[in-house]
């Protein structure tokens, strides 16, 4: 029998049963997660492939984060909503004195993962979220499953993807709403890019003349960038209209652990701000487990051999990104030069009247073709930009980390110590190049 309200729900049969869901949850994975299972299940299959789907790091982490981790196995209580203080504490100490961030711990709320942090605030804000194309994939499909309208603005190649003022506030002026969200993301995943202090502070003006709240993602933010450069945030420039995210994921090599946290922004209606926040998080999520905020508080306690750590992986994957970006663009694809993270946005346009001859005229079938040899990478309609752009993204964390972290130990991380030590990420350099020589 056909549900009446087909144009909101899916229908699920199971024996003769049906279950409606809703349309809006009817979609496939986020293509980020699907990918690494596909990966692991060609390898599973003894397929060789280069694996740059997924941005995840292949880092072992701290031994104190482990240990501290470890040693509290045993605090099953259920945790503070907003967190241990001395956790919210220990971030707010972290920031300040390692990227001059103020942030008070009154105004930090701990969270199973940075993702879970940026979904529970789009679903207390009101306003449409507006955001720069090409942008990570999963902050259009939570804005549409809590009903937000998603406004793409759009950047260009020749300024490395970055968000203009004017290309914001023209966006902003095409809006009714009288409160908008705007999501930034610095060091940029997919692109690599790193926006300045200049660049923040021209776009802040225009978030205050209308009315756009920032919510800045700085999941992948170091102290320095790959040029030695201090890190700026939105919300040292804007800090009554901005939401500061971050965690263990990717600078401590912690993805699976699930930690992320968000500073809210200072001003006098936060009050009501918090409320809020407390109250959606004490019917959805509860908390974070206590062993994992003390492993948190040792990492943001940041001793000398944590900051020692930090500095390495940075440097890591500075050389890494840094030779694939090289070899890649020398090959005559166009590639902004990576500051940050650990991807490359890589275009073909170069290419595209050898790739149309081979029957590829967008970014999903230019990666079809690229799976069948063995490499895996997202293409750029994920991330926002139209189908027929000849744009995929690659993680460059196709590596031994416990190996390479060990060997980069007075190491000068030179082309020998890639090809050494990282041999499919040399591998994978070379694949792309015969693709490219044979089309």
């Amino acid at each position: 029998m056909e549900n009446a309200h087909s144009s909101a729900y899916g229908s699920i049969k199971n024996n003769g049963k049906s279950i409606e869901v809703k349309s809006v949850y009817i979609a496939p994975p986020s293509p980020t997660l699907k990918i690494n299972q596909v990966m692991d299940a060609e390898e599973a299959n003894g397929k060789e492939i280069y694996r740059l789907g997924f941005g995840g790091s292949p880092l072992p982490p701290c031994k104190e984060l482990v240990d501290a981790y470890r040693e509290h196995l045993w605090q099953t209580s259920y945790p503070e909503i907003q967190g241990m203080l001395k956790c919210r504490q220990g971030i707010a100490k972290f920031y300040k004195k390692n990227f001059s961030i103020n942030f008070d711990a009154e105004d930090i709320f701990v969270f199973p993962g940075s993702k879970e942090a940026i979904f529970q605030i789009l679903s207390i804000l009101e306003g449409p979220l507006l955001l720069p194309a090409p942008s990570w994939v999963s902050y259009a499909p939570q804005a549409k499953m809590i009903g937000k309208e998603v406004y793409w603005i759009e950047t260009q190649q020749g300024n490395d993807y970055k968000l203009t003022p004017s290309a914001l506030k023209k966006t902003s002026e095409l809006i009714e709403d009288k409160q908008k969200i705007l999501i930034l993301n610095s060091p940029n995943n997919p692109v690599g890019y790193v926006y300045t202090k200049e660049e923040l502070t021209e776009l802040a003006s225009v978030c205050k003349e209308e009315n756009i709240l920032v919510i800045f993602d700085g999941i992948y933010a170091h102290p320095k960038d790959f040029e030695d450069s201090p890190f700026t945030s939105m919300y040292s420039i804007y800090p009554e209209g901005c939401f500061f995210s971050g965690g263990l994921s990717k600078i401590f090599s912690c993805g699976g652990w699930r930690f992320g946290f968000i500073a809210l922004p200072q001003n006098i209606s936060s009050s009501k701000l918090k409320s809020a926040l407390t109250y959606k998080m004490s019917e959805t999520v509860s908390g974070v487990n206590l062993p994992l905020q003390y492993a948190a508080v040792s990492a943001y306690e940041a001793n000398e051999s944590i900051l020692a750590y930090l500095i390495k992986v940075n440097n890591i994957y500075r050389h890494i990104t840094r030779y694939m970006w090289k070899r890649l663009t020398d090959s005559g694809l166009n590639c902004p030069k990576p500051y940050g993270a650990f991807y490359l946005f890589l275009s073909f346009d170069n290419f595209a009247a050898s790739l149309s001859k081979h029957g590829i005229h967008d970014s999903v079938s230019l990666t079809e073709r690229l799976r069948s040899l063995g490499i895996f990478a997202l293409p750029g309609v994920n991330f926002g930009l139209s189908p027929s752009n000849l744009a995929i993204r690659i993680s460059c964390t196709d590596f031994d980390g416990k190996k390479v972290l060990e060997a980069s130990e007075g190491s000068s991380l030179d082309n020998n110590f890639i090809h050494d030590y990282t041999p499919c990420i040399k591998r994978a350099c070379d694949a792309f190049e015969s693709f490219l020589s044979g089309l």
